[in-house]
């Protein structure tokens, strides 16, 4: 019994993967920004409301409830680093919900060293995206929603550049308090490398959620599965 087992365990852990970083650049695309999202796991997208902060995270959820709506999140970190976002949505009659985002992180002032220590000045590094996105409701029960995102990247003499697009579809049941959604996000390239001739893959991963609020109490369930499909280098 003890072989089996030992079998068992060797053959799950050849097919295993401990770890989703390490291997993929633009970070900051995982990062969490907005507050709410934060407070509840960070990957947070399957309920549809008026924050607009939302919307970027999961384009499907963008609606006309966040019609003229402004989104402000900022975060402050140790070491003078600081991260936030800011967003804005307007309801188009045709079109859909459009809304439009920045992204940022701010590393503060370093210090630049040379190799035997001495200070030759200071720099400080940023990265930035750059978003635009679009829901639109077919029907009652189904909406979709995609968002551009243009990243840019600026560490010391270093930079790097490129793009990432989100896909998303959600499919509510009012009566039941009931919503379904699907996310694929970072789907992008690396137009510009930081090293020539070195691109990386983006943090491309596919998400599915279900969330239920009950009727008669303030509580609301949520289950999210991520990292269903990992980035291929």
């Amino acid at each position: 019994m003890k072989k089996i087992l030992t079998i068992l365990l060797v053959s799950f852990g050849s097919i295993s993967i401990a770890q989703t970083g390490g291997t993929t650049t633009f970070a900051l695309l995982d990062l969490g920004y907005s507050a709410r999202s934060n407070a509840l796991g960070t990957d947070f997208i399957s309920v549809k409301d008026q924050d607009v902060n939302l919307g970027v995270s999961n384009p499907s959820l963008y609606n006309t409830k966040m019609h003229k709506t402004m989104g402000i999140n900022q975060a402050l970190l140790a070491g003078g680093i600081n991260y936030g976002m800011f967003t804005y949505a307007h309801n188009l009659k045709k079109t859909g919900t459009l809304a439009g985002h920045l992204r940022y992180i701010d590393y503060g002032k370093m210090d630049r060293m040379e190799v035997n220590g001495t200070k030759s000045g200071t720099f400080t590094p940023t990265e930035y995206i750059l978003g635009a996105g679009l829901g639109k409701q077919l029907n009652p029960q189904i909406s979709v929603g995609a968002n551009l995102n243009l990243i840019y990247s600026q560490l010391e003499t270093y930079n790097a550049f490129g793009a990432s697009i989100d896909l998303a579809g959600c499919y509510t049941v009012e009566k039941h308090n009931l919503l379904v959604t699907a996310l694929v996000k970072n789907a992008g390239f690396q137009f510009k490398s930081y090293v020539k001739g070195n691109r990386s893959p983006l943090p491309t991963e596919f998400q599915m959620a279900i969330s239920h609020k009950l009727a008669h109490a303030p509580l609301r369930f949520s289950i999210l599965a991520h990292h269903l499909i990992l980035p291929i280098k």
